[in-house]
């Protein structure tokens, strides 16, 4: 099994701080796991390039990957869709705000503890 972690800049008026969490799936193929991670970055890029421009008159052009049931532009800042074994997923990810900024994104195998 696979999970993403990832890694973001947080804080307020006064400071900022690394936060690190996984999300809270888990992948069991290496394809959808590296599509996920691949669709993190796209939906970054297009939310740096969208957040600060957007206005209720000119809301920003959904990108070609945009598969949401709900074509709000203020869905597409805030949401990121992938699938996993088959499944619709729906992420409001953490790193999307005001304060926040993504610094990285990893794979990582999710392997069980062995204790004695």
């Amino acid at each position: 099994m696979y999970k993403i972690r990832y890694t973001y800049l947080t804080g307020n008026s006064f400071g900022s701080h690394k936060e690190t969490d996984e999300l809270p799936y888990e992948f069991s193929n290496l394809e959808d796991v590296k599509n996920a991670v691949h669709r993190i970055q796209e939906h970054y890029a297009w939310y740096k390039e969208n957040n600060n421009r957007y206005s209720p008159n000119n809301p920003p052009t959904p990108p070609a990957w945009w598969d949401c049931k709900y074509p709000d532009p203020w869905t597409m800042i805030y949401l990121i869709n992938f699938e996993i074994d088959g499944k619709h997923i729906q992420l409001s990810p953490p790193w999307c705000g005001y304060f926040e900024s993504l610094l990285s994104v990893e794979v990582v195998l999710n392997l069980p503890t062995i204790t004695f």
